[in-house]
């Protein structure tokens, strides 16, 4: 007599496929969190990297070529960073001023650098506006840092005012765009030091 073979009953098959169903999705999500996770380690990582390369410039006075020899010894040069937020746009600008020895300051940038944030990270959002750093400012040879807020970050305040801030400390906030995920990078003006601040 031929042994008959049973087979799957339907209701078996749809718990299978749900089991499979919910586990794919926790995966899911679970991969979408590390990757949302990982972007804004990236970012903020990105952001502490300028400050540093902007120090490291400060600190060893490089120079666009138009500036000659001459007007080197003649000037003291700053160099400052724009974290600039609005409604339409969120960019990272480097300028290099310079300030006589007369303490005259020309108010013309020698450099500027627009969007120096890295193009793939273009989504993240550099928060400067309201009680964070709007501005930081690097003095030449020392790598001295200067901190300045602006509750509207639209033009750059004369740069002087940002020299004689008494401004300590301040934090910058990192955070994807349309996401809830934030981190926070402070700046030091007493110790001229700057890092990822852990919450």
């Amino acid at each position: 007599m031929r042994k008959r073979i049973r087979g799957f009953t339907l209701i078996e098959i749809v718990v299978v496929l749900t089991i499979t169903g919910a586990i794919l999705a926790l995966g899911f999500v679970g991969f979408m969190n590390y990757s949302k996770s990982s972007n804004l380690s990236g970012a903020t990582s990105n952001v502490v990297s300028i400050i540093g390369e902007t120090q490291s410039m400060a600190k060893n006075n490089v120079l666009p070529i138009s500036e000659t020899s001459e007007s080197a010894v003649n000037y003291t040069y700053y160099y400052l960073l724009e974290f600039k937020t609005n409604i339409s746009a969120t960019s990272i600008n480097r300028y290099i001023f310079k300030k006589s020895k007369s303490n005259v300051w020309i108010t013309t940038p020698v450099s500027t650098e627009q969007d120096i944030q890295i193009k793939l990270l273009d989504k993240a959002e550099y928060g400067g506006i309201g009680n964070e750093c709007t501005y930081v400012l690097f003095e030449s040879m020392t790598g001295k840092i200067f901190l300045y807020k602006q509750l509207s970050a639209t033009l750059i305040p004369p740069i002087e005012n940002i020299y004689k801030s008494t401004i300590l400390n301040c934090d910058l906030t990192v955070k994807l765009a349309d996401e809830n995920l934030s981190k926070k990078v402070f700046v030091n003006a007493e110790n001229s030091n700057f890092g990822i601040k852990n919450e």
